[in-house]
């Protein structure tokens, strides 16, 4: 008899009785899944548990995720409500609850007038008919009380080319040619992607109405909780960058507001006042030989 290349399998004296796999399937599915992911997960956390109920265990597995990415805590104490009265269908413990941070300007206050601004542009340049009635509230809050014209922001850009404000506005990145971003103008892509929700993050792209509409979160298995807890630390990479360049806009709007519709509507004069030439080789030479003189 010929012996097969690859390893054979070996099961346990066990592994054939009933018992053994109905407990494999507990471990796996239903709530007593908890246990065993948690177990998997945190197993400190898990040892440190006195009662390992499945409720206890899905609180135990949150808070131990809550120190990896943001977890909804609306969905986390529904669950650990439903599960105390002891309803064994409980909806809210289906899905990994992460946090999202996407802007709504229909539902979500807007406290950056920078912020405001590239949201309404997004707006425009997804559907113009969308802005015929005025501003979501959200975004007019914010920029009626400066008097910012923003329909006369927007006015340009009527019967232009809107690509560079679509997904993916990569175009935002680009200075003049020759030339490159003053700081903290370099900014400006992630500023209009984070408020427009063009990140390619669900942390930053979802927002809290679509979230509650769909109910659609990742399955609770570990390659999901790997994947969020990446996709969290990109994020963290993303909005300090966004932050900076509405930070400083914010500081002084009035006077800021322009520049920035001016950089969104790709208008040269503000551009070049944004930019700066670039240190070209030869022009680093020249410097250098009249420095020598």
């Amino acid at each position: 008899m010929i012996a097969p290349s690859f390893p054979v399998p070996t099961l346990g004296a066990n592994a054939y009785r009933p018992s053994y796999f109905a407990r494999r399937l507990r471990e796996q599915s239903g709530p007593q899944f908890f246990v065993t992911l948690l177990r998997q997960v945190a197993p400190s956390r898990f040892r440190a548990l006195e009662s390992r109920t499945p409720l206890r265990c899905y609180i135990a597995l949150l808070e131990e995720l809550s120190h990896r990415f943001p977890i909804n805590e609306y969905y986390a104490v529904m669950a650990q409500e439903i599960g105390e009265h002891g309803d064994e269908d409980n909806p809210y413990m289906e899905g990994i609850p992460f946090d999202v941070f996407g802007i709504d300007p229909y539902d979500d206050e807007i406290t950056s007038p920078a912020v405001a601004l590239c949201a309404l542009f997004g707006m425009y340049a997804r559907d113009p008919d969308e802005l015929v009635h005025g501003a979501p509230r959200g975004i007019a809050d914010c920029l009626d009380p400066l008097d910012f014209a923003w329909a006369d922001a927007l006015a340009p850009l009527l019967g232009r080319s809107l690509r560079h404000l679509l997904h993916p506005p990569y175009e935002l990145r680009t200075p003049p040619r020759g030339r490159v971003w003053r700081a903290p103008w370099q900014r400006l892509y992630a500023l209009y992607a984070c408020a427009n929700c063009m990140t390619d993050n669900p942390f930053l792209d979802f927002t809290h109405s679509e979230q509650e509409e769909s109910e659609a979160f990742p399955p609770w298995n570990l390659d999901e909780i790997r994947a969020l807890e990446r996709l969290w630390k990109e994020a963290v990479r993303v909005t300090p960058s966004a932050d900076a360049l509405s930070h400083y806009i914010d500081a002084r709007p009035r006077e800021r507001l322009p520049l920035l519709a001016g950089a969104l509507r790709r208008d040269r004069d503000i551009l070049l006042q944004l930019t700066q030439p670039k240190d070209t080789t030869l022009k680093k030479i020249f410097a250098m030989e009249s420095s020598t003189q």
